[in-house]
């Protein structure tokens, strides 16, 4: 089992849905969650070391650092640009960012902010997904019709070849974690196959094979090459080399529209909008591939819109104070009672009146009823010397108050009657 936590990046209703929270892969329990306030994210990537996290807030160019052993945000970074970017990716060393646009991919410094270079290539417009290789020499874009691939030292970008396939509202793109392939997903117009998982083979920049009816979201890739992609019913796993008839091993849970690998490969983490879930890629029975361990659900505060790998988040120390208490003896005081009338006598219904101790202590307010009478029960606490261990009744020694506040028809009015210990 991994000891890196799943991040969750998530959206809610109100300010405390929108964050980002670590998951345990071992339970599926969250161990923290980090409000990003009133923003929405969008995306999210690990810094180096895994101590930090970097959040793409939708609908602005603006970032958000978060420290993972703080449990806090400690910048917002606004991107000297002026576009909605929609995707995000991190130089191996962390000092660059690279961000999806409609005209390029911005090459931006991570921790300023400061618009560094645009990649773009001719005739290719609207990126919306972006992978660094591992060696940071190379980073791929994928736009709506066309993947493409920039030299990071010297710029130059190289389109790849589909082989006729048509990349229609394709959003999603995942590099192999050694390098040698990028897997996205197509869109197969004129026919009944809905979307594919392209496999593009990095050395030659060419499609090499699809497999049919995946689902529009990202592939997660495994160290091995195995390739975890959210289906129409399932989400599935393939061999690296892709073919026609794959025949995938099936972890039969639902579709999903985002997935993750942990780095050992051995949990799944998959969100939509109707939860989130881990899965075990390790079938329980190893001589039976179908075993799959039972799904871990994960209790998020909002739906889940992009999830990442990182170090586990830090335990803050705790600091509880407790204020000094003091005892107090239960006293019922029972019989209150008044009746209000008017001069002539006749019974005033439904008015308040107010019980007060010669202490001035509020004993409660009852309303007058048909006859005129108002009756009360109180419950009052008297202090306990703590020497003696006697109680303090003086508070209820003497005379009991009635106050009527009086309204408009009728004047105000008090009264007075022995209280008995």
């Amino acid at each position: 089992m991994s000891e890196d936590f799943f991040y969750f990046v998530h959206r809610g209703e109100g300010p405390a849905g929108n964050g980002v929270s670590a998951v345990n892969p071992a339970n599926g329990q969250i161990a923290a969650t980090i409000s990003l306030g009133g923003v929405s994210p969008l995306a999210v990537a690990a810094l180096p070391g895994g101590k930090e996290l970097l959040v793409l807030v939708c609908d602005r160019a603006e970032l958000r650092r978060i420290d993972l052993e703080r449990l806090a945000v400690t910048a917002a970074v606004d991107i000297d640009g002026q576009e909605q970017y929609t995707a995000l990716a991190l130089s191996p060393d962390g000092s660059r960012l690279y961000v999806t646009g409609r005209q390029g991919v911005e090459e931006v410094d991570a921790a300023t902010g400061e618009r560094l270079r645009t990649f773009a290539h001719e005739g290719v417009y609207g990126y919306r997904a972006v992978v660094v290789s591992p060696d940071g020499a190379w980073l791929y874009a994928l736009s709506p019709r066309a993947v493409v691939g920039f030299e990071t030292e010297s710029g130059k970008s190289v389109e790849a070849s589909l082989g006729g396939l048509e990349v229609e509202q394709s959003v999603a793109l995942s590099i192999a974690p050694d390098g040698s392939a990028l897997y996205f997903s197509a869109f197969t117009l004129g026919g009944d196959d809905g979307f594919a998982l392209v496999r593009v083979d990095t050395q030659s920049l060419t499609a090499t094979a699809a497999v049919y009816r995946t689902r529009n979201v990202p592939a997660a890739v495994a160290a091995d090459g195995r390739v975890y992609i959210p289906t129409w019913d399932d989400v599935h796993r393939f061999d690296p080399q892709l073919s026609e008839d794959p025949e995938p091993d099936s972890l039969r849970i639902h579709p999903w529209d985002t997935a993750c690998l942990s780095p050992d490969g051995g949990t799944l983490a998959t969100a939509s909008g109707e939860g989130a879930l881990l899965q075990s890629t390790q079938p329980e029975d190893q001589d039976n591939e179908q075993e799959w361990p039972p799904t871990l659900p994960v209790a998020l505060p909002g739906t889940a819109v992009a999830i990442t790998t990182a170090a586990a988040p830090a335990t803050l120390r705790s600091r509880l104070e407790a204020g000094p208490a003091r005892a107090l003896a239960a006293f019922t005081v029972s019989g209150l009672t008044a009746r209000l009338t008017t001069q002539d006598g006749d019974p005033i219904t439904g008015q308040p009146l107010a019980f007060t101790s010669a202490g001035g202590l509020d004993l409660g307010t009852a309303h007058t009823a048909a006859d005129g009478t108002a009756q009360l029960t109180a419950q009052v606490l008297l202090p306990i010397d703590p020497e003696t261990g006697t109680i303090d009744t003086s508070a209820l020694t003497g005379p009991y108050t009635v106050r009527y506040p009086g309204q408009s028809s009728y004047s105000p009015a008090a009264a007075q009657a022995d209280l008995t210990l």
